[in-house]
């Protein structure tokens, strides 16, 4: 190899540090700063990154932080033209263009990637508003810790209420909205109320679903919702009732 070439193999080695690192930067900032976003977003059409497509935001939560480079590596080559940064030091964010591929989770399952939570936006997001689904999901993943930790993969369309909710919950009002379901918490000792309060949302106040559900008689379902009412002073047949009582359910800390 001529002194030439070993010039030219070094300022192209260079030059590719250099590009990965801006990259790197300007995704950077559309999705996670948003200091001069619309820079950005200028930069990264001049550096053939396709801002003009729209796409799906993906938050990955690694359950061991020293495979993040690895994962990244590997998640680059998976579809093409996506967008890929780090987030915190066991978690990224990954955009695909359009949506996600339908079996990316057997694609990481093939590949042996253990992720301890994934968090899946909105499909076909313009550039400008990417950066306020990173934060969306990013509160998704922080509620979904603390109240509903057994669930690895989570789609924000399923979750906006409590996302939206969850944010705020250190606010005054927003604290006091929570003393229901407190109150509910002193008075129930092995979790039963709580437990078929969570049901009775999640069929959506149909009484026969929830006591099968919960393997018991209308009649003992009915006494504890009305333990229930009686605890908190919501009307759980009311949408009132319900609607402050789940609020109060998101809110409340376990």
């Amino acid at each position: 190899m001529t002194a030439e070439m070993l010039v030219a193999q070094r300022n192209d080695q260079q030059h590719q540090i250099w590009l990965q690192k801006r990259t790197e930067d300007v995704l950077s900032a559309i999705l996670l700063s948003g200091q001069s976003a619309h820079r950005a977003i200028v930069e990264a059409q001049r550096l053939g990154l396709k801002p003009d497509l729209r796409r799906t935001v993906v938050l990955l939560e690694l359950a061991n932080p020293s495979d993040i480079e690895q994962v990244a590596r590997w998640i680059q080559h998976q579809v093409a033209d996506a967008w890929c940064v780090p987030l915190h030091a066991s978690g990224m964010v990954w955009c695909p263009p359009r949506t996600v591929p339908p079996d990316f989770r057997e694609r990481l399952t093939r590949a042996g990637i253990s992720l301890s939570r994934v968090a899946i936006g909105t499909p076909n997001t313009e550039t400008g508003s990417l950066r306020s689904e990173v934060e969306q999901l990013s509160d998704l993943m922080a509620y979904a810790q603390a109240k509903i930790p057994d669930i690895q993969w989570l789609d924000l369309a399923a979750h906006r209420i409590p996302v939206a909710v969850w944010r705020y919950r250190s606010e005054d009002g927003f604290r006091q909205l929570a003393e229901p379901y407190l109150a509910l918490q002193q008075e129930d000792g092995n979790g039963q109320l709580r437990k078929t309060l969570k049901c009775w949302v999640e069929h959506g106040s149909d009484g026969q679903a929830c006591a099968e559900a919960l393997n018991i008689h209308r009649n003992s379902l009915r006494y504890r919702l009305e333990r229930i009412a009686d605890i908190t002073g919501f009307d759980l047949a009311s949408p009132k009732g319900i609607t402050e009582l789940y609020l109060a359910m998101i809110l409340a800390a376990e």
